[in-house]
Parts: C-alpha cells; structure tokens; sequence
C-alpha cells in the first residue's frame, strides 16, 4: 500500500511528459504548416507579379495599349464619317485608307491586348469617340475637309512619338514588335495629311502606289529568302533514290556475270 502513491505520481509524471511532446510536436507542424502557407503565398505572388507586373495599370505598357485601341477605333469612326462628308475625292481616298490600316491594326492590337489580360475600359473609348464624332459632325464642305485634315496631322504626329518610344523602350515583346510594324504606315498618312493639308485636292495616288510597291517588295524578299519546303523534299526524295536504287551499270555488269557463270557451267 505504501507503494500505491509512488506508482500513482510515476504514471503522472509519464502522461505529463507525453503530454509535453504531443504539444510540442503540435506547435512544431503548425509553425511548418504556416511557414509553408507563407512560402506559397509569397510563391504566389511571385508568379502573379511575373505573369502580371508589365501590364499593372500604371504601366507604359498598359498605358500605350490603352492609348493605342482608344486611338484607332476613333481613327476608324472618324475616317467613316469623313468617306461621306468630305468635299475633296482626295480626302476621301485618305479617309478610306485610313479606316483601312487602323481596322487591321485594331484587330492585331486587340489579339496582344487578350493575350496578355489586358483590360480596356471601353465606356471611356465609347465617350471620346462620341465627343470626336459630335465635333466633326457639325462640320461641312471644305471647312470639315480642312478640320478634318488638320485634326490627322496632329494626331499622327503624336501617334507616331509614341509608337517609336514603345518599339524602343517597352518592356512587352509583343506590344514592341506591333509598335515598330505599324510605325510606316502611320508616317505614311501622315505624309499623306501633310500633302492634302497644303492642297485638299492634291492627288495621292503616287503616294499610295509607292506605299504598296515597297509593301509587294518587301513581302517578296521574304519570301525569297525563305526555303522551299516542296524543292526541299524533291532534292530530299531524289537523293534518297538515287541512294537506294541500283546503278544501271552495276545492273548490266552483274547480268554479264551470270551469263558468263552459265556459259562456264556449260
């Protein structure tokens, strides 16, 4: 009996000690668990801010890709508009080749701009349009000819400021390499805006024609200088021919041989 409270205060002193363990043990996962969830977070960030930071939206990237679609879909509704009101052919011609480029333009910078989740606020785009549409809608004869003129030299010369510092400076590849593919075709109008700016019936079509003869060359030097795929594979398929099918000498000179083994066996 005088050993019941010894074994009593042992068993204590043993769960106590398991006790201690099992806590400690718990303290130490929680701490890795947490550690783990912090290492994650963090992770995640890091990925979001790889994936994301070129497009947060203060940065030139979004900002040109922004001023960029905000631009050309108003270039397009301006240029409709003046295919029907201006007076000048001529400034009709421009009209419809500016509502051209900058619809094609437009498509490929729209194509970037999802690609890279970029988000254009488009109620914004929908009210500069209309302040633009409202102000030349009020305008005829040669006075919409010469606002309309003069309001795309302006604006190209900024286009064109802005298109050479992304192709120069921007931090996305792609949105670079639209920048500087667009880059003649905006000089090009506004060489073109120039020209009817001093005479709003000066004939462009040399202009135009010259534009569309270095754009027919230079798609001909690359496709000159890209390999023929089908030339490639008959010069491949001649070789591999020739490899594979007898010579017609060494046809005729085993031919003789045999004949010769059968006159000998004779």
């Amino acid at each position: 009996m005088k050993s019941l409270p010894k074994i009593i205060l042992t068993t204590a002193l043993v769960a106590g000690v398991g006790a201690f363990s099992a806590t400690s043990r718990a303290d130490d996962n929680n701490r890795g668990s947490t550690s783990g969830n912090s290492g994650s977070s963090s992770g995640t960030s890091s990925t979001e801010k790889e994936r994301g930071g070129l497009f947060h939206r203060d940065s030139k990237d979004s900002k040109f890709a922004k001023e960029a679609t905000e631009g050309g879909q108003m270039e397009v509704q301006l240029a409709e508009l003046a295919s029907q009101k201006a007076q000048s052919s001529s400034v009709k011609q421009f009209a419809q080749k500016i509502a051209d480029d900058h619809r094609k333009a437009n498509q490929e910078l729209q194509q970037i701009v999802q690609a890279q989740g970029i988000t254009i606020d488009q109620d914004k785009t929908a009210k500069h349009e209309e302040h633009a549409q409202n102000k030349f809608a009020k305008l005829s004869g040669e006075q919409f000819d010469k606002e309309y003129v003069d309001h795309m030299v302006k604006d190209h010369q900024k286009d064109i400021d802005k298109f050479e510092k992304e192709s120069q400076k921007g931090d996305n590849q792609a949105l670079r390499d639209f920048a500087s593919k667009q880059l003649p075709t905006l000089r090009q109008h506004l060489t073109i805006a120039k020209t009817l700016q001093g005479d709003r019936n000066a004939n462009i079509s040399g202009i135009l024609s010259e534009a569309a003869g270095a754009s027919s060359t230079d798609s001909s030097i690359r496709s000159s200088s890209a390999p023929s795929s089908s030339s490639s594979s008959t010069s491949d398929s001649q070789r591999n021919s020739s490899s594979s099918s007898p010579s017609s000498s060494g046809g005729t000179a085993t031919s003789q041989d045999q004949l010769q083994g059968t006159d000998k066996t004779k």
